[in-house]
Order: C-alpha cells, then sequence, then structure tokens
C-alpha cells in the first residue's frame, strides 16, 4: 500500500452539529525521504438543529458521501479521526459524536481508506509540543506548520481538523506502518524529520 509517490491524509473533527474536515497532501511518503506537505482544504460540514436526530444523521451522511467522493477509490488515502472523551455529563453529545464517527469509519472502509483514532491531547501535544493546548493555539500553530498565514478564513472546527491529520503524519501512523512493510522503530525517520520541521517552524516564528 501507499507506494506512490503523494499520500492523501484526511484529518475529521466528528460532530452532528458542525463536523471538521480538511485535507493534507503528504509528498514523497516513503520513509527516508524528503517529504512535504500540502494545505488542500478545510471547511465544515453542518446539520440543522431543527431537524430530527435521524434526518441530521442523514443530512451529514449525504455531505460526507460528497465529500469523499472527492477522491478516487484507488487514491492512496488515510483518515484520521479526532476520538474525543466521552463521559456521563455530556450523553448527548457523545451520542452524536460516535454516531458521526461511525459513519466516517463506514465511508472510509467502504473506500479501503486506512482509519486512524487520536485522542484530544495526542492531538494538542503532536501539534503545539503542550497536551492542554487552547483552540488559539492550536489555530497558530496549525498556520505555522502548513504556511497559511492569511491564505484560507476558516472555523475553529476546521482548524482541529487540519490538526488531526497532522497528527496521523507526525505520529506516522497509518503513514511509515503502511510504508516500512511491517519495520518498527522508537522513532521513524519521517517522524523526526517532521518534529524537527515543527521546531524549526516554530522557532523562525518567534524571532519574527
Amino acid at each position: 500500500m501507499y507506494e506512490e509517490e503523494e499520500l492523501i491524509v484526511v484529518g475529521i473533527d466528528p460532530g452532528l452539529t458542525r463536523c471538521g474536515v480538511a485535507v493534507i497532501n503528504l509528498k514523497n511518503p516513503k520513509v527516508g525521504a524528503k517529504r512535504a506537505v500540502e494545505f488542500i482544504q478545510a471547511q465544515v460540514l453542518t446539520t440543522e438543529v431543527k431537524f430530527a436526530h435521524e434526518d441530521r444523521l442523514l443530512q451529514l451522511d449525504d455531505k460526507l458521501n460528497a465529500f469523499f467522493s472527492m477522491f478516487g477509490n484507488e487514491d492512496q488515502v488515510v483518515v484520521a479521526i479526532e476520538r474525543p472523551f466521552l463521559t456521563k455529563h455530556n450523553p448527548n453529545t457523545a451520542m452524536g459524536t460516535a454516531q458521526v464517527m461511525g459513519l466516517v469509519m463506514v465511508h472510509s472502509r467502504r473506500r479501503n481508506y486506512g482509519v486512524e483514532l487520536f485522542t484530544p491531547p495526542q492531538i494538542k501535544t503532536a501539534v503545539t509540543g503542550n497536551g492542554r493546548a487552547d483552540k488559539k493555539q492550536i489555530m497558530n500553530a496549525v498556520s505555522i506548520l502548513l504556511g497559511l498565514n492569511s491564505k484560507i478564513s476558516a472555523p475553529p472546527d476546521a482548524f482541529d481538523a487540519l490538526a488531526i491529520a497532522i497528527t496521523c503524519i507526525n505520529r506516522g501512523v497509518g503513514v511509515d506502518s503502511a510504508l516500512s512493510s511491517g519495520t518498527q522503530n522508537a522513532e521513524t525517520e519521517a517522524q523526526r524529520i517532521w518534529k524537527d520541521a515543527t521546531k524549526n517552524a516554530l522557532k523562525k516564528h518567534l524571532r519574527m
């Protein structure tokens, strides 16, 4: 798998009212290659709260189908999804989020795409180096790492989706594991390269 020169990494921030989706193109995805990431798009898929729960799921399902249809079944795609902590204090939100995660997984596996899950602390740490980072810090870090500057104006949910995609690349999960023919290292070459690039980008930004 994933032997081409480009790999599409999709980030999903699941939610029934607002579902963030983002696409990053990873060039030269092979282990040890000089990699480059390219921002493709980031948006938020929404549903109307006035509709019944089951109708909102159907509405989002249609939008997810249209979104995933932009990729071919033969494209090399990894779908990274946030796996939020679900507690008894937010049962309705938790149920909706879990159901959306299920929809995303079905759409992904139906097209034979890889699926990876990441918790909020994993995402915050991978992008900012701080497992307790807030929304603004995540948005700033994503903008720096992808060189977005003022190129896009997207809501926080879309930036969260970009952060999830970056996490998948940073950690090498779903990317290096497929490319390295099962070879496991404490830290892959791709992870080292990405971490170095992250540090350099943040240092350069702080000097400005």
